[in-house]
């Protein structure tokens, strides 16, 4: 039996005529006109909706995926969109999204954010930060989700079909009742009905449920003051601790706001920035092996403070290189920049308490 509906001028029930997708674009585009109809929540419990869709995405060698999503807390979803007319359904979709996901596998995060870039115009985390409504997201919680995803193929993998067929629920059902791979794979089906001037979506997940065989397997964690100086002291020189300790107790007594990070394996302390229209800005990351990440790419759309923080960089020995790399995240190693070098680090710090006194000022930018 097909849809049914009823309005109180309609007098009784009336069936819902099919409206089936003409193109496989179609389903694209829904998708990427609303990211949250792939329900995560349904698929990885407690992760948040996706808010961000890349479509068209291109591999090197295996042509472009239908669209790339991301959540706010760094996870990322490779989907493919069928119709059930095509023949690919049954079972070339399934080896095309997988040999997706081994292109994506192990690709360096500044790599995929070029990629993102060429496609939007935009870098990953811009995209992001214009979506999400949370002033307090984590940008390089994100970033480490992300990096994450890459490096240990934690991918969402979703085939979205108008219409399932047996093939391809019972490879979705195989591939999710046997093993524990660190992937998620599942298949949406959306039919589409018309009634009047209304459409009408139905969609039916098709996969892992809520539940343990639901959570990913690099699940994050939450680092705090303790677990994150305990890491540093573990894998690191006395001198880097010593500096990376030092960095933490003064940016907790700045006028910035430290958030720390939601890393699998690695932890990290961020230093944010707000600026007078109430927008939070990530300055600089701080990781337990001893990297300082400075935010570049987030102030692009504030022309001046980027300039004024990249010149600054330019002046600090050890950093000079970072500043001129073009990179929307560059980095130094602490051993290298800070260690031994008061000058350097006392320079750093005092170029950050500028910028953080600047933002406050500045209310153009979004």
């Amino acid at each position: 039996m097909g849809i049914l509906i009823r309005s109180p001028s309609s007098g009784g029930w009336q069936a819902v005529d099919s409206s089936p997708f003409s193109l496989e674009a179609d389903l694209r585009d829904l998708i990427v006109e609303t990211p949250s109809l792939v329900p995560i929540e349904d698929i990885r419990e407690g992760s948040a909706a996706f808010i961000v869709a890349v479509p068209e995405f291109g591999l090197p060698g295996a042509g472009y995926t239908d669209v790339v999503l991301f959540a706010p807390d760094g996870v990322v979803a490779v989907v493919e969109c069928k119709l059930a007319r095509n023949a690919q359904i049954k079972r070339e979709v399934v080896g095309q999204v997988f040999e997706y996901a081994a292109f994506l596998w192990q690709m360096p995060y500044d790599d995929f954010d070029q990629r993102v870039a060429s496609r939007t115009g935009k870098h990953i985390v811009d995209l992001v930060r214009d979506a999400v409504s949370d002033q307090a997201w984590d940008e390089h919680a994100f970033r480490d989700g992300v990096e994450a995803a890459l490096h240990d193929g934690t991918f969402v993998l979703v085939i979205a079909v108008d219409e399932i067929n047996p093939e391809l629920d019972r490879t979705v059902s195989f591939l999710n009742g046997c093993g524990e791979p660190k992937f998620s794979f599942a298949a949406l089906e959306m039919r589409r009905s018309q009634w009047q001037d209304t459409e009408i979506l139905v969609p039916h997940l098709y996969g892992p449920g809520i539940g343990a065989s639901a959570t990913p397997r690099s699940a994050s964690r939450v680092w705090t003051r303790d677990t994150f100086l305990a890491a540093v002291t573990e894998q690191s020189p006395t001198g880097v601790a010593a500096v990376v300790s030092d960095l933490l107790d003064w940016s907790g007594s700045s006028d910035g706001q430290v958030f720390f990070g939601h890393g699998t394996q690695t932890g990290s302390f961020t230093l944010t920035c707000t600026f007078a229209n109430g927008k939070r800005q990530a300055l600089f990351a701080v990781y337990d092996t001893g990297v300082v990440a400075m935010n570049l790419g987030g102030f692009t759309n504030r022309p001046d403070f980027y300039q004024r923080y990249v010149d600054g960089l330019a002046q600090i020995p050890g950093f000079a290189d970072a500043a001129h790399s073009g990179k929307a995240q560059p980095s130094v190693r602490v051993a290298d920049a800070l260690v031994g070098h008061g000058d350097a680090l006392a320079a750093f710090k005092a170029l950050i308490e500028d910028l953080v006194a600047r933002a406050t000022q500045i209310t153009n930018g979004t």
